[in-house]
């Protein structure tokens, strides 16, 4: 009796054979029905007397009667066939199996397309952290970062200004502190004696306080001497006592300078003037000079102290003593 060959299909004796379908294929003569490729498996030929059934586009294994394995995580295959699926490009990713086609994406820390364009990394002051064709995300005004490639927001407070590193807010160094790296996490403060009249300094502008002395930045400060003053911050000299005038005080911060012993006038900026004739002062102090007793006179100016002598015609001590005129029959012609 006769029955189809191996190339088609239908029953024995006088029926018509028919050529079995693509994804099909028959062994051996019969009556059988065509023997449908396993699952994941494809033939694109008909009247197949041989399983030359493959694996589908998206999985791979080998052809015949072997299974097929999905392509795995960021790897495809866009044909079918017996190859290897191809693994995604350097830094490229994704997160699918059974791809069929490059639907590869950068890695989180770079970007560029998805498929077979080559990915970046995120340049400095940017990060990505998620994969896909996202362009990288700009650090927040007054932010920066100094790594490329970064995966998450490490972006961090710029010279001058301070907070917690990423979404966080940023605020500007106070007076009288500085920061001069981003890798710093909080201000620096100025050093003893030190201070600085501006916000948001990102390098060390302190300069020495009022009544110091000594150059701004690191230096140490030291503190006006007596007879000196100073009365703004910076880095200039003390200024020194005007002629006549002497300061008791050291670090001063405003000219509290005031006439020496032997002069008189107002502290401060004031002119002092010597003692005159008969006069006489102690002490640095604003006050008037004291003038000789009765009877009594100094023959120099600028004195320190009583040294007023009884006038001619009269005796008696130097200084606080009473004076005595001369008796009957005596004289006495100068001071003293």
């Amino acid at each position: 009796m006769c029955a189809c060959n191996a190339r088609s299909t239908g029953s024995d004796g006088v029926g018509v054979c028919a050529s079995f379908a693509f994804g099909t294929y028959k062994t051996n003569p019969g009556s059988v029905a065509c023997t449908v490729c396993g699952a994941g498996k494809f033939s694109a030929v008909t009247v197949s007397v041989l399983n030359v059934c493959t694996c589908n586009a998206g999985s791979t294994g080998s052809d015949g009667a072997g299974a097929c394995t999905l392509c795995v995580f960021s790897t495809y295959k866009t044909n079918p066939g017996s190859v290897v699926c191809t693994g995604c490009g350097a830094c490229k990713f994704f997160a699918v199996t059974g791809s069929v086609s490059n639907v590869c994406a950068c890695n989180a820390g770079s970007t560029g397309p998805n498929g077979f364009a080559t990915c970046k990394l995120c340049a400095f002051s940017t990060y990505r952290v998620e994969p896909g064709s996202a362009s990288c995300t700009l650090c927040a005004t007054g932010k920066s970062s100094a790594v490329t490639g970064s995966v998450s927001n490490v972006c961090a407070c710029s010279p001058g200004t301070t907070g917690p590193d990423g979404f966080a807010s940023f605020v500007s160094c106070s007076f009288g502190t500085y920061k001069s790296d981003l890798w710093l996490a909080s201000s620096t403060q100025c050093g003893t004696g030190k201070n600085s009249l501006v916000t948001g300094s990102f390098s060390n502008v302190c300069t020495c306080n009022p009544g110091t002395t000594g150059p701004d930045g690191f230096e140490t400060c030291v503190s006006c001497v007596f007879g000196k003053y100073k009365i703004k911050p910076g880095a200039v000299s003390c200024t020194l006592r005007a002629e006549g005038k002497f300061s008791a005080v050291t670090g001063s911060v405003s000219n509290v300078c005031t006439c020496n012993a032997g002069w008189t006038g107002s502290d401060g900026f004031g002119t002092c003037l010597s003692c005159s004739f008969g006069t006489y002062k102690k002490d640095p102090r604003p006050a008037l000079c004291t003038g000789c007793g009765d009877g009594k006179f100094a023959a120099v100016s600028g004195s320190i102290s009583n040294v007023c002598a009884c006038n001619a015609g009269s005796t008696g001590p130097d200084g606080f003593g009473g004076c005595s005129s001369c008796a009957f029959s005596t004289y006495k012609t100068g001071p003293g």
